[in-house]
Protein backbone atom coordinates (compact mmCIF):
# COMPACT_ATOMS: atom_id res chain seq x y z
CA UNK A 1 0.00 0.00 0.00
CA UNK A 2 1.32 3.24 -1.16
CA UNK A 3 2.09 6.31 1.75
CA UNK A 4 0.04 9.31 1.27
CA UNK A 5 2.86 11.03 0.52
CA UNK A 6 3.97 8.41 -2.33
CA UNK A 7 0.62 8.84 -3.99
CA UNK A 8 0.57 12.82 -3.60
CA UNK A 9 4.20 12.45 -5.26
CA UNK A 10 3.15 10.59 -8.32
CA UNK A 11 -0.08 12.91 -8.92
CA UNK A 12 2.38 15.80 -9.05
CA UNK A 13 5.42 14.06 -10.66
CA UNK A 14 2.83 14.05 -13.91
CA UNK A 15 2.70 17.97 -13.42
CA UNK A 16 5.59 19.61 -14.73
CA UNK A 17 5.84 22.33 -12.83
CA UNK A 18 5.36 20.75 -9.57
CA UNK A 19 7.98 18.15 -10.31
CA UNK A 20 11.08 20.21 -9.66
CA UNK A 21 9.91 21.57 -6.37
CA UNK A 22 8.95 18.43 -4.86
CA UNK A 23 12.19 17.04 -6.00
CA UNK A 24 14.07 19.78 -3.71
CA UNK A 25 12.04 19.80 -0.66
CA UNK A 26 11.32 16.19 -0.03
CA UNK A 27 13.38 14.13 -2.75
CA UNK A 28 16.83 15.27 -2.40
CA UNK A 29 18.55 18.15 -4.35
CA UNK A 30 19.47 16.38 -7.79
CA UNK A 31 23.46 15.40 -8.13
CA UNK A 32 23.71 17.82 -11.36
CA UNK A 33 22.49 20.72 -9.55
CA UNK A 34 24.99 22.75 -7.85
CA UNK A 35 25.07 23.44 -4.09
CA UNK A 36 24.34 26.23 -1.60
CA UNK A 37 28.18 27.25 -2.04
CA UNK A 38 28.39 26.48 -5.82
CA UNK A 39 25.48 28.84 -6.07
CA UNK A 40 26.79 31.55 -4.58
CA UNK A 41 29.82 31.24 -6.79
CA UNK A 42 27.91 31.63 -9.96
CA UNK A 43 26.30 34.50 -9.06
CA UNK A 44 29.35 36.51 -8.09
CA UNK A 45 30.70 35.66 -11.50
CA UNK A 46 27.72 36.93 -13.31
CA UNK A 47 27.47 40.03 -11.16
CA UNK A 48 31.26 41.02 -11.45
CA UNK A 49 30.68 40.74 -15.06
CA UNK A 50 28.37 44.19 -14.59
CA UNK A 51 31.11 45.59 -12.11
CA UNK A 52 34.22 47.69 -12.85
CA UNK A 53 36.27 46.30 -10.68
CA UNK A 54 40.01 44.71 -11.46
CA UNK A 55 40.10 40.63 -11.15
CA UNK A 56 42.92 40.67 -8.97
CA UNK A 57 40.75 42.72 -6.17
CA UNK A 58 37.57 40.73 -7.01
CA UNK A 59 39.06 37.21 -6.39
CA UNK A 60 40.43 39.38 -2.91
CA UNK A 61 36.87 39.78 -2.12
CA UNK A 62 35.21 36.09 -2.76
CA UNK A 63 36.92 34.52 -0.55
CA UNK A 64 36.66 36.03 3.43
CA UNK A 65 39.47 35.70 5.91
CA UNK A 66 37.52 35.49 8.41
CA UNK A 67 33.87 34.80 9.40
CA UNK A 68 32.02 35.50 13.15
CA UNK A 69 30.05 33.00 14.52
CA UNK A 70 26.89 34.21 16.89
CA UNK A 71 24.42 32.44 18.75
CA UNK A 72 21.26 34.72 20.20
CA UNK A 73 19.22 33.73 22.75
CA UNK A 74 15.46 34.25 21.89
CA UNK A 75 13.31 34.29 24.84
CA UNK A 76 9.36 33.11 23.25
CA UNK A 77 5.75 34.52 24.25
CA UNK A 78 5.33 31.41 26.09
CA UNK A 79 8.37 31.78 27.78
CA UNK A 80 10.64 29.09 26.34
Amino acid sequence: MLSTFSKFSQICSKTSFLAPMLARNFGGVPKSEPNFLEMVGIYFEDASKYMKIPKDELELIKVPDSTLKINLRVTMDDGT
